[in-house]
């Protein structure tokens, strides 16, 4: 097991997009989802990134499946409130809006996922 995480290991450390993998979000942010939004599950993180007090999370490749990994979130519908920080290309954040938001649409059940994505190039604007 310690062979598959060192190369799990390396896999992520020779990634890069836009000059940084690092896609993890702050402890506080996590601890406020939790709390406040009954946060119980991370959609698209990897077994470095993710935030152990969540009860499931799902990653893109099925060998983190040894790390307690779900495979391919995108698979299934979301359901209950997750929290969703895709890769920073603009076909997987895409992806990953289109399909929270059908999920929402579609799924009978409460349903909310809070996305974390980048802005590059322009002034955030919250209105």
């Amino acid at each position: 097991c310690s062979q598959d995480y060192a190369k799990n290991n390396l896999k992520y450390a020779s990634k890069k997009i836009k000059d940084s993998f690092s896609r993890a979000l702050p402890t506080p942010i996590h601890a406020a989802l939790k709390e406040w939004a009954l946060v119980t599950q991370e959609k698209m993180a990897s077994p470095l990134d993710h935030n152990p007090q969540y009860q499931h999370y799902w990653s893109t490749d099925p060998r983190d499946t040894l790390f307690g990994a779900h495979h391919n979130s995108l698979s299934s519908r979301y359901s209950g409130f997750s929290v969703c920080h895709p890769i920073y290309t603009e076909e997987a954040m895409t992806q990953a809006l289109r399909h929270a938001i059908y999920s929402t649409i579609l799924n009978t059940e409460a349903t909310a996922t809070f996305m974390f994505l980048p802005v590059w190039g322009q002034h955030m604007v919250t209105n």
